[in-house]
């Protein structure tokens, strides 16, 4: 019997799940901040998922008495938890749509859901906040917005006054980028497991740093040529749409105010995402109102593995700088 991709049991079923694989490549593809996070990315067996790890070494002693017992040392441990949020979108369009529509429908419809899953999940670690009131007023108006999923990296930085550079004062300089690295303390010195993470308009001034601009400091790589800035300080640089630049002196969105600009320096390793459910899409037909109904969902988690602080500075922020 010939395979259908709408007959039960031949053939249909191969649809949604060949649609499923192409969405999750897409979701990758399309954000380079998930595929920076994906060597750490944790497949979650259950949900919560608590992971036990490892905060201080043991402690070596001078002994320099023999046969005198070792001092004792006792290293410290914690426990990382996620907690998958799941994301849900549906997509209907009439027969006649798929009928009379120039080009193929499903294939468009599978673009805009990776596009879309791509772009809300990094937009979740970038500005997610699970507190009561999200810190961004317009993220706020919309009550099942995913960026409410987990806090994500704006939220963890700015909580803390340490991990807060006012860079009002120079903007994206060689002197302010120094001076976010140097807040990391030690954590700033594993330079690949660090990212800046900047939205387009940031990018475009580090593009413009001196020390990378011209053919006399940087050679043929020199930016004015090739438009083209891979890292800076050694420290890999990954643009994100979703990284906000539309914020207030205080590093968020009040709805007034939206000149101010944001970068983030991120220590990678110290944070880990995880999938309970990678992209599930799911198609069926309404025949009483002649509708094909795609929903597409996943469930992700993400978390520091200890929560940044003072002691703990594995991601600054610079804020407050005009965009």
């Amino acid at each position: 019997k010939a395979l259908t991709s709408t007959g039960a049991a031949t053939g249909d079923e191969l649809v949604p799940t060949d649609l499923s694989g192409e969405l999750e490549r897409r979701l990758y593809l399309e954000s380079t901040l998930a595929q920076a996070h994906l060597a750490n990315e944790i497949q979650m067996p259950t949900n919560p998922y608590e992971l036990p790890i490892s905060t201080t070494r043991p402690t070596f002693f001078l002994e320099s008495t023999e046969n005198t017992a070792a001092t004792k040392s006792t290293p410290g441990t914690g426990k990382l938890t996620l907690t998958a949020a799941k994301g849900m979108a549906q997509v209907d369009f009439s027969y006649e749509v798929e009928e009379d529509a120039i080009i193929p429908v499903l294939g468009e419809i599978e673009r805009l859901l990776g596009e879309a899953g791509a772009a809300d999940f990094e937009r979740a670690l970038l500005s997610g906040d699970t507190t009561a009131t999200h810190q961004d007023t317009d993220t706020e108006a919309i009550a099942k917005d995913f960026a409410r999923s987990w806090n994500g990296y704006r939220k963890l930085a700015l909580a803390v006054a340490a991990l807060k550079v006012d860079i009002s004062s120079g903007g994206i300089s060689r002197a302010n980028l120094v001076t976010l690295k140097k807040t990391m303390g030690k954590y700033g010195s594993a330079i690949k497991s660090l990212a800046w993470i900047v939205g387009p308009l940031g990018e475009n001034d580090m593009l413009n740093l001196t020390d990378v601009l011209t053919v006399d400091k940087r050679g043929l790589a020199a930016t004015t040529i090739t438009g083209v800035l891979s890292s800076f300080l050694g420290i890999p640089i990954i643009m994100s749409e979703q990284n906000r630049e539309d914020l207030n002196a205080s590093g968020v969105d009040d709805g007034i105010t939206d000149t101010k600009g944001s970068i983030i320096l991120a220590r990678l390793d110290q944070f880990r995402t995880g999938t309970r459910r990678g992209f599930v899409v799911e198609v069926d037909k309404n025949i009483k109102t002649q509708t094909r109904e795609i929903v597409a969902s996943y469930r992700k988690a993400f978390a520091p593995l200890e929560t940044p602080s003072a002691t703990v500075p594995s991601v600054v922020i610079g804020f407050n700088y005009t965009a």
